[in-house]
Parts: C-alpha cells; sequence; structure tokens
C-alpha cells in the first residue's frame, strides 16, 4: 500500500510540474520550457566588453538588491555565468561597477555606475566603463520586447526615446533651466499618453510576456486598484513569469503602504461632485436620507463587464425597497465609457472620474468596487455578488 501511495504522489508530482503552469500553450517553445520547470535552473552566460572595465563587479537581482556573484576582470572581455532558478528567466539584474555611490540604485545622471538588463541565457554587454548609460544590451528577451513595442506600442516607444534623449541633453552643469522646465512638461504629457495606451492594450495582449514586461516597467507609476484588475488579464501561461511576479510584487508593495488607509465599515464615506453623460454634476449628498450603492468599474476590465447583469438584477430587486445605485466608470476615454454604458443599458446613474480623484479617496484596490452606503451616510459594507445580496436583505 505504501509503494502504491509513494507511485501516485510521485504520478501527482509529476503532473503538476508539467501542467501547472502555462499548461495552455502547446507550442514547440512552451514544451521545451515545461522541460527546463523540472529541471527547476537554467544557465545564463553574460558576455562582457567594456573598455577600461575595473573591478569588482557584482551581478545583483534588482528584485531584491541581493547579489549573486562578483567578478574582478583583468581584461576587456570577460564572460559571467552561472545558474539560477528557472522562475527568475526574465527578471531584472544590475551589475554594478565600482564607484563613490555604493547603492546600484542610487547615483546622479552623471556619474552612471550600474547596468540595468532583463535576463536570458545569452546576453551580450557591449560599452565603455566612463559611458555606462550608453552601454549596448543584447538578448533574444530584450530584442522581442523592443520589437513588440515598435510593432504595438507607439506612444510607449516615443516616450521612451524622449527620456533617453532628456538624460543626454540635460547630463550637463551649464544648460537653461527654462528648456529643462519645457522639457519636463512634454515629458509628462508623453508619459501621461504612454500610461494611457498600456492600459488600454493590456486586454488585447493577454497571452503575451512582453506585454506584461512592458506594464511591469511602469507599474508602480500605475494606481493600485488599476494595475490589479490589469494582471487578471493575463493567461495562466503569462502569470508564471517573471515578468508577471513583479507586477504582483509592485500590487503587494502599494498595497501594504496604503492599508491603514483603507475606508472603514461605519466610518463618513467621501463626499464628491462628478458629471454624467451630459456633463450634469451629482454629489454624494443628493443620496442623503437613501440607502445607495456605488460601483467603480471600467468598461477594459472583463470582470466588472461581468458583473453589470448582476448590479442591474439587483437595482430591479431593491429599488422599490428604496435602495439607489450609481456607478463611477474609471474609464481612460470617455468614448469608451459612453459605448459601453450605452450598450450594458444599465437603468441607474452613470458618473465618470476622469482623473480617478475619487477612486483615490475611497481607497479603490480593484474593480469591480462596490460600496453600500446608508442613509446617515455611513459605510454599511464593502462587498459585491452573494456577500452584497445577504447585507441588503438585512438593511431594507
Amino acid at each position: 500500500m505504501k509503494n502504491k501511495l509513494e507511485g501516485i504522489f510521485f504520478l501527482t508530482l509529476l503532473v503538476v510540474l508539467l501542467f501547472g503552469c502555462g499548461s495552455s500553450n502547446s507550442d514547440k517553445g512552451a514544451k521545451k520550457e515545461i522541460t527546463n520547470e523540472i529541471i527547476k535552473t537554467f544557465h545564463y552566460k553574460i558576455e562582457m566588453n567594456i573598455q577600461g572595465s575595473k573591478g569588482p563587479i557584482i551581478l545583483i537581482d534588482r528584485i531584491n538588491l541581493l547579489p549573486i556573484q562578483t567578478i574582478y576582470p583583468d581584461k576587456v572581455k570577460y564572460t559571467i555565468e552561472g545558474d539560477l532558478p528557472l522562475s527568475k528567466l526574465h527578471n531584472s539584474y544590475i551589475i554594478h561597477f565600482p564607484c563613490i555611490f555604493p547603492d546600484p540604485t542610487i547615483y546622479p545622471p552623471s556619474e552612471v555606475c550600474s547596468i540595468y538588463f532583463d535576463m536570458d541565457r545569452d546576453n551580450k554587454i557591449v560599452g565603455d566603463y566612463n559611458s555606462l548609460f550608453n552601454v549596448k544590451v543584447e538578448n533574444k528577451f530584450i530584442s522581442d520586447v523592443q520589437k513588440f513595442e515598435e510593432k504595438n506600442l507607439p506612444a510607449t516607444v516615443a516616450f521612451e526615446k524622449y527620456k533617453l534623449n532628456y538624460v543626454t541633453k540635460f547630463d550637463r552643469k551649464n544648460y537653461n533651466k527654462k528648456d529643462l522646465q519645457a522639457y519636463f512638461d512634454k515629458g509628462d504629457s508623453l508619459f501621461d499618453a504612454m500610461k494611457k495606451e498600456i492600459i488600454l492594450k493590456v486586454q488585447y495582449f493577454e497571452d503575451s510576456e512582453e506585454m506584461a514586461k512592458v506594464l511591469s516597467n511602469y507599474a508602480d507609476k500605475i494606481m493600485s486598484w488599476k494595475l490589479d484588475s490589469l494582471s487578471h488579464l493575463f493567461t495562466s501561461r503569462v502569470q508564471c513569469s517573471s515578468s508577471y511576479k513583479q507586477i504582483l510584487k509592485i500590487i503587494s508593495s502599494q498595497m501594504n503602504f496604503m492599508k491603514s488607509e483603507n475606508l472603514v465599515v461605519g466610518e463618513k464615506a467621501p463626499l464628491f461632485v462628478l458629471p454624467d453623460a451630459l456633463g450634469k454634476f451629482h454629489s454624494l449628498s443628493d443620496y442623503k436620507g437613501k440607502y445607495l450603492i456605488i460601483d467603480f468599474w471600467a468598461s477594459w476590465n472583463t470582470s466588472c463587464l461581468k458583473e453589470i447583469p448582476f448590479m442591474k438584477r439587483i437595482y430591479k430587486k431593491y429599488h422599490k425597497k428604496g435602495l439607489e445605485m450609481l456607478s463611477i466608470s474609471l474609464d481612460y476615454t470617455k468614448d469608451k465609457w459612453l459605448e459601453t454604458k450605452s450598450n450594458m443599458n444599465m437603468p441607474y446613474l452613470q458618473l465618470y472620474d476622469e482623473y480617478g480623484k475619487v477612486a483615490d479617496d475611497y481607497r479603490v484596490r480593484g474593480i469591480p468596487f462596490v460600496i453600500l452606503i446608508d442613509p446617515a451616510g455611513l459605510i454599511l459594507g464593502i462587498e459585491k455578488g452573494k456577500r452584497l445580496e445577504n447585507l441588503l436583505n438585512i438593511a431594507l
């Protein structure tokens, strides 16, 4: 019996290893990764060609800032190689050179002393120790991400080129401050366009690790509730990638940072004023003396769209008992909000939170985010689905 149980356990473990991550992809590349998943490691090789190179040089995991190995090069060309867990393939890494700034992540642009790159199996790094900012890093994954951006994310490409030009142009002490301010203003505009583009495009590339990598690059600049919603769009295959795990780490960091500021049941709901589709403004105070549901959502979020029929049923069932309802859209474009609003035919009030300020005030972490407010304006519950309906049965 024991041998039989051990055999069953081994078979189960093998199935988990083979199909637990990315089982939806059956192409040859995925099968090759499955083999590596059993091995659990991958071998990396970094061919360095750095003029004026000095040691010691430290290879660092950028995620946790832990050193992996230290090299003392005695020539221009040398190789760094070793083995890492397969789960860290395509992770971001740092090669830190000697400089007066010991922290590998903090130094002025004029004294760059680290190289940042995404690790693949075979990597080539060419440049000059005295100009590390201009070092060229080549590997297949970096190339795939660049090709993906050039084909699908023009605003992202434009921002990254502008950012590179900024560092090159203003990495001098004798620049004109007026020119610098103008450069900042244009950069802010390009950054906003890039952020909107990334958020809108995730839904079209849910099976792309390249899209996950781009999102992870700018994840800390996206509000936690929106980033959390975007993360759920990716397929199980992508969710096994290092890029996706980096997104989850940023979400966790954001949530922990703001945990103490969560809305609390029993407290007063934050006041707000927002416009409807015709531009007429509505206030939370309009609902004083009534039970009110507020539903934060966005048209690009599939979970929100699936929840809308339930919300319509709830409204129809409880409105005659005195329940009011309004939804607040967090869409990046008003046109997309209006189109979806019309298609979904929601019978309750629709408002638009264009800049996400109300979502921030309500500490929205992920959408759909549903709040029930009592006639005194106090938060009665932060629930959705069946738990929301149970709460309504008690309150009304």
